[in-house]
């Protein structure tokens, strides 16, 4: 799979959409291809900027064909929504490329760059974050990404989980080789780790975990060291953190070693909305 190099430019896109967009802004690149924010020279369902992601030349065409099915079935405020999809031609190639709605707002990576966020702050996105998964659980998928990078944070205070390029459709055959794993070094549930192509939404639940304790503290909780998290992840308390007991017993239950003993989705909304009550985050 080849990456665009050097970085396509504006006029590249322009030309080859056919003046479909009258803005482009680089965004941070995906893992999966180029990304630009974009205005449409014609709106579309009443949405005028959308997050336009172009894939790498010989990107795996079912593995995309994929995310945008799901993403066309999907409808909750905390996923990310499909505007357009198509093929395009690009530097002489056939490249896949979707448009999403563009979030207003920063990433949770971006806003950890300021420092820890507080207790309800935390205990909203993990309760917004819970209910994606539960949307996507509820389509038999695991999105398999869920880190600090993958969740925008609105102006609302709405956190919105995006990019399901590493999507797992349990209902479907894997693309994915045996003895590979997808997602990203230091999320990883000990099942994923291990290539365990039977994963459910405990999987991404361990890996909120993980995203609420470097909420609270700052900074990843194993400096993003995955080998550390073989045997689940650290407990609250011994990371000097001091939440509501609420709160540590929900994240201490979600990064368990045994993905059967970890809440489900459902649960863990249930319990942040116990915690945040009428309150704003």
């Amino acid at each position: 799979m080849g990456s665009f190099m050097p970085p396509l430019t504006h006029e590249e896109i322009r030309l080859a959409f056919a003046g479909r967009y009258s803005d482009l802004v680089p965004l941070t690149p995906s893992g999966q291809g180029s990304v630009f924010s974009a205005t449409l020279s014609a709106p579309s369902g009443g949405v005028d900027t959308v997050a336009l992601k172009i894939y790498n030349v010989g990107t795996l065409e079912e593995r995309t064909d994929r995310e945008i099915a799901a993403m066309r079935r999907l409808s909750s405020p905390c996923l990310v929504r499909l505007i357009g999809s198509g093929t395009q031609i690009v530097r002489g190639s056939d490249c896949i490329w979707i448009e999403t709605e563009f979030i207003e707002g920063r990433s949770i990576a971006t806003e950890l760059q300021d420092g820890p966020l507080s207790e309800l702050r935390t205990a909203a996105i993990i309760r917004d974050v819970a209910i994606a998964i539960e949307a996507l659980w509820d389509e038999r998928i695991v999105h398999r990404d869920i880190k600090p990078a993958n969740v925008m944070l609105t102006g609302s205070g709405r956190a919105v989980v995006i990019d399901l390029g590493l999507a797992r459709h349990v209902d479907l055959s894997s693309v994915t080789g045996i003895g590979a794993t997808c997602g990203t070094l230091g999320y990883l549930s000990p099942e994923q780790a291990r290539a365990n192509h039977a994963l459910t939404c405990k999987s991404d639940i361990f890996a909120l975990g993980i995203l609420a304790e470097e909420c609270l503290l700052g900074r990843h909780p194993t400096g993003n060291q995955q080998s550390y998290l073989l045997t689940g992840g650290p407990k609250v308390a011994t990371l000097g953190l001091r939440p509501s007991p609420i709160l540590e017993t929900v994240v201490d239950s979600m990064i368990q070693t045994d993905a059967f003993r970890r809440p489900n989705p459902a649960q863990v909304v249930s319990e942040m909305r116990k915690l945040i009550g009428g309150a704003t985050p």
